[in-house]
């Protein structure tokens, strides 16, 4: 009988020290389709680390452009078009202004996201961000990815694999979100 309860409570501990994944809500649109062709607006931020919004989309575009599901457009095209449209960059833009930007460059879905959060504390460097896909035509949301975590999450034994810069931080959660997306099938290149 105790023995059980120790195997009980070994699983509930093991389960409950597991990962935090990334939560993507798909939208109940039902005309959504799976896009490949996708422009990647600058992020927004709203911490204190002022270049931190702009180190999270470069490091997203990156691992977008890698993934065999999306056909990413060129940043300079998309700034261009920002720049002519008379919209701030780090700000999202109208919904009037992502339509002319979906026809004009193409593009299936725009996607777009938000730093929520950042910081430094006793469990070293943690970041929290939201990631947005919507559709070209109608400007609807498709779905969102919302996720959080701290350096602290990724360590193995003693100090190794403890992540201690938001750089590496951003990469690896980017990673997981990119990861997720395609586990769940909602890029069209690779169909």
């Amino acid at each position: 009988m105790v023995r059980r309860f120790l195997i009980l409570g070994l699983i509930f501990w093991v389960a409950g020290c597991g990962a935090h994944l990334p939560q993507t809500e798909l939208s109940s649109f039902k005309e959504a389709k799976h896009p490949c062709r996708v422009a990647v607006l600058p992020f927004t931020n709203e911490t204190k680390h002022y270049r931190l919004g702009r180190l999270v989309y470069r490091i997203f575009l990156t691992q977008l452009t890698n993934s065999k599901d999306f056909e990413v457009i060129e940043e300079g095209q998309i700034r261009s078009f920002l720049r002519l449209q008379r919209c701030l960059v780090g700000q999202e833009p109208p919904p009037r202004v992502l339509r002319m930007l979906g026809a004009r460059l193409e593009v299936d879905a725009i996607i777009g996201g938000t730093v929520l959060a950042a910081g430094e504390g006793q469990e070293g460097v943690f970041l929290s961000f939201m990631v947005w896909a919507k559709d070209a035509t109608s400007g609807k949301l498709l779905w969102n990815t919302y996720h959080s975590r701290t350096g602290e999450e990724y360590l193995k034994v003693f100090h190794f694999g403890r992540v201690t810069t938001f750089t590496r931080l951003a990469k690896m959660m980017v990673q997981e979100v990119v990861h997720d997306w395609e586990k769940k099938g909602l890029g069209g290149c690779s169909r």
